[in-house]
């Protein structure tokens, strides 16, 4: 459970039968992931309201099916009379259904990698959002600066200083997420250092990822990283636990950053989790998308600066 893999356990005890016998009553336990989306959460729930009502239902009715095949041929073998025997017996049956325990089996919910409070389901989803929006709004302006510029500076030059921007911003927007995390007094399962590399990591990733569609196509690029947000929203696990995915969503999931952001978000608001393997994806995905760049960039034409000056003179 810790590394989420799966979202309940039902434990259902060794002397479940035996409880049932001799106390008339027995419990199941159900063991429910936290670190998991909103939905998958109340489902499990839910499900285990299901689970214990269709038992105690199974229950109630084979005990009651038991008391009337039985207890009139107990009684009539020990009383004589066959008129008394069936009055005695029926007697006896209405006072024991009366009696007869509705919902023998309880339920206790427990709860695995718990975190209190509203705003920490929220949280990967918002910082998914945030940081994606944002990416593809700096991408956009550095996509534009960097065409006004092609006349004045070599076009590798323009590339690595658009890098080099992406990182630096990367880096600082990360500890403005860390300050507003402690301005709400979000309290972490890591320290503030692992929670800072990886939200730099995941928001210089997005920057990496929506650069590609604005370099390969220009500004109507916007559209593919407008699609993309929507897509990463759906098959990340932010709303709707991956398991309730279709194959299509769940296979283009693991090409997408949004998806490792969010499985590292639970890691650090959770607990559990790979965090290492998260990470390791996400840097995968951006040496892939700049190695897409860096193609682009090498077949784009050159735009080379001109001296006027020794124009004129010549």
């Amino acid at each position: 459970m810790n590394l989420r893999k799966w979202n309940m356990i039902v434990y259902i005890p060794s002397t479940f039968t035996k409880d049932l016998q001799t106390k008339g009553t027995s419990n199941i336990k159900y063991y429910i992931n936290q670190s998991s989306p909103t939905l998958s959460k109340q489902i499990m729930e839910s499900a285990a309201t299901a689970i214990t009502s269709k038992i105690n239902k199974e229950m109630y009715t084979v005990i009651q099916k038991q008391i009337n095949e039985q207890l009139p041929k107990e009684v009539a073998i020990q009383t004589p009379n066959q008129e008394i025997a069936e009055q005695l017996a029926k007697k006896i049956v209405e006072e024991m259904q009366g009696a007869l325990q509705i919902n023998p089996v309880t339920m206790s919910i427990i709860k695995t990698n718990d975190v209190k409070g509203f705003a920490a389901t929220m949280i990967p989803l918002l910082m998914i959002l945030a940081s994606f929006v944002g990416a593809m709004i700096m991408s956009q302006q550095l996509q534009f600066a960097t065409q006004k510029l092609l006349t004045l500076y070599n076009k590798w030059m323009l590339f690595f200083a658009k890098q080099m921007i992406n990182l630096l911003l990367s880096l600082t927007l990360a500890l403005l997420t860390l300050g507003l995390m402690a301005l709400y007094k979000m309290d972490m399962q890591t320290s503030l250092l692992t929670v800072w590399l990886f939200q730099s990591l995941l928001f210089f990733s997005f920057l990496c990822f929506t650069q590609v569609f604005v370099i390969l196509f220009g500004n109507p690029g916007m559209i593919f990283n407008i699609i993309a947000m929507a897509t990463q929203l759906v098959s990340s696990g932010t709303i709707v636990p991956r398991e309730m995915l279709s194959s299509f969503y769940w296979k283009i999931g693991s090409f997408l950053p949004a998806t490792y952001g969010a499985n590292g978000y639970f890691s650090l608001i959770y607990g559990g989790g790979d965090l290492a393997a998260d990470a390791k994806s996400l840097m995968m995905l951006v040496g892939a998308a700049i190695l897409i760049a860096v193609g682009r960039v090498t077949f784009s034409p050159s735009v080379i600066k001109t001296d006027r000056k020794a124009e004129t003179h010549m």
